[in-house]
């Protein structure tokens, strides 16, 4: 299957996710988690040595519970839903754990549901988390592939407040969470101002020797 395939056929699951999630074990009855990556792909791609990431939509519905996220990682206990090829990445650092939720921590009940989204951005650290590729020149056209799993924890009450009762913690992974990194061919330095000038002065020097040996 070629890149463009394997990218088609991860935003063809991503779309059926609604109805097909794998897993979000630990939800007290009437509660509900769904959780899509940006892009809904799940693939993303970039030069040895960057970091690329994920954003998301996380939608909560609840009538009195709220939810707190508590980490990150990369694979899942799901049939292949492992890191495929670990040797392309160098580090992954979890954002969405870090930050717990948009109010206290955490995502409030909300009945219709509420969504909470962010796009990735590196130097705010926004969105899932971060994958910096490796810097090994072999890495050079590999792809790895897997789930990203996100932990929870599910309280009666604001989880700062006095009084809150803690009703468990789980985990969410599955198609809407598949991800794809591809490592691009490394790109062809431009022309250094400094070696565009030696070559001008060659080509003019060569000029200028024809000339006077023409005469």
């Amino acid at each position: 299957m070629t890149i463009r395939g394997k990218h088609f056929f991860l935003a063809l699951i991503a779309a059926l996710a609604a109805c097909a999630n794998v897993a979000a074990s630990g939800l007290p009855a009437g509660d509900s988690l769904f959780i899509q990556l940006d892009p809904s792909s799940g693939a993303v791609h970039g030069l040895l040595g960057a970091t690329v990431g994920w954003g998301f939509t996380v939608t909560w519905t609840s009538t009195n519970d709220w939810i707190s996220f508590t980490g990150s990682s990369l694979g899942s206990v799901a049939p292949g839903g492992n890191e495929s090829n670990s040797s392309v990445l160098d580090v992954y650092t979890d954002y969405i754990g870090y930050q717990g939720g948009p109010v206290d921590f955490s995502i409030p009940p909300s009945s219709p549901p509420v969504a909470w989204t962010e796009t990735f951005d590196e130097s705010s650290q926004q969105g899932i988390g971060a994958y910096q590729i490796t810097s090994d020149p072999t890495a050079v056209g590999a792809e790895d592939t897997g789930q990203i799993t996100i932990d929870y924890d599910v309280t009666n009450g604001d989880p700062l407040l006095l009084g809150s009762v803690d009703l468990g913690a789980g985990s969410y992974y599955g198609p809407s969470t598949a991800f794809i990194v591809t490592v691009d061919e490394t790109s062809v330095p431009e022309p250094s101002s400094f070696g565009l000038l030696l070559s001008g002065a060659a080509a003019l020097g060569v000029a200028v020797w024809r000339g006077r040996r023409n005469r």
